[in-house]
């Protein structure tokens, strides 16, 4: 027996993507934090957001899924990874480079370094408040 796929989303007429949300949220924290903190705090968060679910996605529409994967690639990665790689590297090839270079590595004192779980952490919780924000927003 095949499950059934989800019902597709239908967006209602004040729903915001992905996109648009990170833009708002980035200006007001920008104005309350202004942009270096913008910069060292979410940059991360909002690249990881729009190269794991795409700036058209509906923010209705996450699923804790896609969080999961977001927090998953966020966890697979070494610090400084466009220092590390390349400015123009996305996260994902990222993490798989430092994966490859570990299957390769035999000592596994030499393996890369990964982002530390509390620094996902802090990601994550700043996700959830831009989301509460959103709600706030209506």
């Amino acid at each position: 027996m095949v499950p059934s796929s989800p019902t597709p989303y239908r967006p209602r007429a004040d729903d915001i993507t992905l996109g648009e949300l990170i833009d708002l949220y980035r200006a007001e924290v920008t104005k309350a934090r202004g942009p270096e903190v913008v910069g060292r705090k979410y940059n991360h968060l909002f690249a990881g957001l729009l190269e794991v679910l795409g700036a058209e996605t509906w923010v209705r529409a996450i699923t804790w899924k896609q969080v999961a994967d977001l927090r998953d690639l966020l966890l697979r990665l070494p610090p400084n990874p466009k220092k590390k790689f390349s400015p123009k590297i996305t996260l994902t090839e990222a993490a798989d480079r430092a994966d490859e270079h570990d299957r390769l590595e035999e000592d596994e004192e030499n393996f890369m370094e990964r982002v530390a779980p509390a620094t996902v952490s802090s990601y994550l919780s700043r996700l959830s408040a831009m989301m509460k924000w959103a709600m706030d927003k209506g």
